[in-house]
């Protein structure tokens, strides 16, 4: 059994999330403090996702997946047992928490401060569309690129199943909130930049690095309106009134969203 109750890092942490929530974003700003370390996805399904130094040390290859999730909890003790610093964090989604097994020594364990990291649901789906229309998930170069604003269809399948997820996550939020209230934040994307909120976040890990300090190789892929994101805005908009999700669609119009 894997005692992470005594490991011997000072603070740990745990991003909880879904996918287009600007959550590597998030990571790397976090990351880059000198007092932390925070890794990505770690049990992502076609491909062991660590940072060279690492990968080294530990001896996992990229496509080591079925070795990985042979012992989940084993690998996460291993990773934590690698990283030397203060503070050791990943991010991960609340389906992979489940279907690994590690919930209750990360997610329910009193040893591990959760942020749970929220986007508006619509702007969630289109960025998610898009994705899978262009196959660019992350952009770490600046300016702008070709698949930035590629314009999709409305698929009413996807956007339901990203509302499901996003009231799924908000509800678990609620209900770990409740119970401990210390140990679970919430975050919204728009806030992501706020040196305030960064600060926030920096104290509720127990890390001593400050908001300046922080930086992230992460930029923002889509910037147009949302009118202008998608072929069949009307057919969505209907949608999205139709089942409950009005305010969601109003929201959803900030630029910033």
């Amino acid at each position: 059994m894997h005692d992470f109750g005594t490991s011997g890092h000072r603070a740990r942490f745990l991003i909880v999330t879904l996918p287009r929530s600007g959550s590597y974003h998030l990571a790397s700003l976090l990351g880059s403090a000198p007092d932390v370390t925070c890794l990505g996805e770690l049990y992502k399904p076609n491909a062991v996702e660590l940072p060279p130094w690492l990968r080294q040390q530990v001896g996992f290859a990229r496509h080591d997946t079925a070795l990985r999730d042979a012992d989940p909890l084993g690998y996460l003790a291993l990773l934590m047992a690698h990283c030397d610093s203060p503070v050791f964090g990943f991010k991960e989604f609340l389906n992979r928490i489940h279907q690994t097994g590690i919930g209750k020594q990360t997610l329910r364990s009193r040893h591990w401060q959760k942020i749970f990291l929220f986007r508006n649901p619509i702007r969630k789906y289109l960025s998610l569309a898009r994705a899978i229309q262009t196959g660019a998930y992350t952009k770490t170069e600046p300016g702008a690129a070709p698949e930035d604003n590629a314009v999709i269809r409305f698929d009413p399948q996807l956007f339901d199943e990203t509302i499901r997820l996003d009231a799924q996550l908000r509800q678990r939020y609620r209900d770990l909130k409740a119970q401990h209230p210390r140990r679970n934040m919430a975050l919204d994307y728009r806030e992501l930049n706020d040196p305030a909120r960064q600060a926030g976040m920096l104290d509720f890990i127990r890390a001593e690095a400050e908001p300046a300090q922080l930086t992230s190789i992460y930029h923002r892929q889509n910037s147009a309106p949302l009118e202008e994101s998608i072929t069949d805005y009307e057919a969505m908009a209907a949608h999205a009134r139709a089942t409950g999700q009005g305010s969601a669609l109003d929201d959803a119009r900030h630029p910033d969203a």
